[in-house]
Formats: C-alpha cells, structure tokens, sequence
C-alpha cells in the first residue's frame, strides 16, 4: 500500500497449498487505484477509480465431473490417469463518475474472464425451442464478458420534503454484460443492444422523537423509503445472443417493456446520551442503538400483463443491520426468491435463504474488558482521541515498548 500524490494503490496477492496435495490456491496480482475527488474546477468533479484480480486454481484433483481421463497404455491395454484440473478468473473494473454542477454523469467499465480447463456435460438448450435439449460434453468451458454502463442522474428538486431526483441511462437489455463469449457459441464475442430508461426516484424521511429514559435523554426514530419508477421500451435480442447464454426464445421476458416500481426501506433508532461536561461546552454523545438497510423490491407491470402470473422482478432481496451497542457489530441476510431464471416465465416465486453472516470487533480498549478490570482492580486500559493523532516521539515509542512487556506472563494482545 502506498500513495503517488492524491492516488492510493494497493497490490498484493496470496498463494496457499493444502497438506498431501498438488492443490494451490493464488489470488495474484490483486491491484487497486482509488483516488478521491478531483475537482479542477468549482462546477467540476471527477472521482476515478481501478481495480484488477486474478484468482486460480492450480493441480486440483477435487469436484471434477470427469475425474479420469481413459487412454491405451504403451502396451496396448486400457489405462486411466487421474485428470488435473486448473481454472482461473480475472477480473477488472473502471469507474470515472463525473459531476458537472448538478449533473451526474455515471461511466463505469468491467471486465470478468473465467476459465476451467476440465470437461464438462451441458444440456445445450435450442435457440427456437425450448423442448430440444442436447447433451454436449465440453473439452473446457469459458466466459468472457464485458460491460459499459452509462447514465445521468439530473439536479434534484424538493430536497427538504420528498427528494425527488429524476435520471436518465442506456441499460442492457439483458441483465448480463453487453459483450459475451462462451464455449456455448464457439468462442465468437457477440452483442446484445441498450435501450433507454427514464426514472424517477424519491426518498423522504420520516422521523420521531420518543422521552428517554435513564442516561438517555431522548430516542430518535427514522424511516426513509426509497421509492423508484423507471420505464424502458420493448427491444429485441439476437439468437447469437441467447445461443452463448443456453437460453431459448420461447418464454424469454427480458426483452419485454420495462414499466417497473420498485420500494426500498432503511430505518435507524438513536439515542442522545446524558452530557457529563458540566460546564455545557460538549456537544451530547449519540449512539446508535440500531440501524437496519433493505434491498429494494421491484414490480414489473409489464410483465405481470403479458405472463398473467407474478410481476416481481427482483430475484433476490437482502438485508444488513448494525448496532454501536456492540463494538464494531455487523450483520446480514440474504433470500433468493425464485427457483430458476427470472427473465424465463418458468420460474417460481419460492424464497430461499441463501446465507446469514455476523460479526464484532473486541480488544484492548473495549468497555467489556474495561469493566472486568473495574471487577477484579486492575488498571483501566486509557486511550486519550486528541493525543493519538498525534504523531510518536522517540520517548513515545519507548514508553510503548516498556508498557507491552510481559508482566507476570500475561501480553495485550488483540
């Protein structure tokens, strides 16, 4: 990690082989360029950004669909080795968002390249029919795809009440990239089209004060939906197009009018905190007793008109939350729900839960270890927020040093 004037760039990589095996694990070069906010002049603001990762697979002999591969031997007699298996992804992306007064021009580019070098068995679906699938084993399988995403978000208005921004963006027809190749096509780079779309988005809040109680004085509770209208024309996708993703035309509703609301909704409870500054100079300490964000949910009225069934358009929904109560807490959910591709009119809405993840950060300086020390007399651990920005001095260092040795067997550790 280092710094080349106002830029910050990162490069780094891991590499990791398991006991007993070939197997190697390595993500190398891992490269990042984050830049903050250049604004050459006072109506002009650019904030660039790069980033690029390869992550590969080397001599794995696990998960293979095809473990063996059978050959005749030098004496003439049917043989088999163990197949190896190698696959790798890279990846790369570069966002250059512009701002032109009250105008946001968001540009972004990616780039995402996988290959397994393994055979593998894919039911090949026919362009022009969905019933004809034919069984295809693959020498190794690929994916190129590359994408352009392009919009303009305009100056927003109502901002003390609704917040309503209104934006315009080319969008892809298809959800995936606007270039693709796969080993589906023969390996040709093909293209789908963009199409415009106009929205519309508002995101009040809606607050409450509620008495407090005990060291609190007072609770604060907000509400901020996030409610968006977007329309997009009927366009088309070519078969080329479809034959590199495996999908037919029969039941296809991506390339369908997009006329879609969507709703999304976060919520936050604070607390204001008694001041012990008797002198009424400090501003009340405000903690953050929880805070939680959701994923918008989309409604595709198009969509329920020509399939006559569900008009929900988001595949998935998730949600986070976070609380100061516990130090450094964080945490989320995540629902899939549908059973098979949305943009087919074959899929179902059933939810899934597809992972839970939690997680705190404790140490040295957290009040819990604080309290035990309170308990059994021990010295309270201090941490002083205008002496640590502060850069060290030699004395510094060597009051640091003599404080983290080892007393009685016992090191701070994290």
């Amino acid at each position: 990690d280092t710094k080349i004037g106002p830029a910050s760039l990162s490069l780094g990589g891991t590499r990791s082989q398991h006991p007993g095996r070939t197997e190697v694990e390595q993500s190398f070069p891992n490269f990042s360029i984050a830049v903050p906010t250049l604004s050459p002049a006072s109506w002009l603001e650019w904030s660039p950004g790069f980033s690029f990762s390869t992550d590969q697979i080397l001599n794995s002999d696990a998960g293979a669909e095809f473990p063996y591969r059978y050959i005749t031997n030098s004496k003439g007699l049917p043989d088999s080795v163990r197949r190896i298996r190698d696959s790798r992804t890279t990846g790369s992306s570069f966002n250059t968002p512009v701002r032109i007064g009250g105008f946001s021009w968001n540009n972004s580019f990616t780039l995402n390249d996988q290959e397994n070098n393994a055979p593998a068995s894919i039911k090949v679906n026919d362009v022009n029919d969905s019933s004809k699938k034919v069984p295809t084993i693959f020498a190794k399988t690929f994916s190129t795809a590359i994408d352009w995403q392009t919009g303009i978000s305009l100056p927003s208005f109502l901002q003390s009440s609704l917040k309503v921004t209104p934006s315009v963006s080319f969008a892809n027809v298809d959800g995936s990239s606007y270039w693709l190749r796969t080993q589906l096509n023969g390996g040709k780079l093909v293209h789908q089209v963009k199409r415009p779309v106009a929205g519309l988005s508002a995101s009040p809040t809606l607050f409450a004060l509620f008495p407090g109680f005990g060291s609190v004085t007072r609770f604060r509770h907000s509400i901020t939906p996030i409610i968006s209208y977007s329309y997009a024309p009927a366009a088309d996708i070519s078969d080329e197009f479809l034959r590199a993703q495996n999908k037919s035309r029969q039941g296809y509703l991506g390339a369908l009018a997009q006329n879609r609301v969507s709703l999304g909704l976060s919520h936050v409870l604070e607390a204001k905190l008694k001041s012990t500054d008797t002198s009424g100079t400090a501003e009340p300490r405000k903690i953050k007793i929880l805070s939680m964000n959701f994923s918008p949910l989309a409604y595709d009225f198009e969509r329920a008109r020509q399939t006559h069934r569900s008009g929900f358009a988001t595949d998935f929904i998730s949600s986070d939350f976070s609380t100061d109560l516990i130090p450094g807490f964080h945490g989320g959910i995540r629902y899939s729900l549908y059973q098979g591709d949305i943009l087919s009119d074959s899929a179902r809405f059933k939810p899934f839960r597809e992972g839970i993840d939690a997680g705190f950060t404790i140490n040295s300086q957290s009040g819990i270890f604080g309290a035990i020390s309170r308990v059994f007399g021990w010295a309270v651990p201090q941490q002083n927020p205008q002496t640590d920005s502060v850069g060290q001095s030699s004395d510094d260092a060597l009051a640091n040093r003599v404080a983290s040795t080892p007393v009685a067997g016992i090191t701070a550790r994290n």
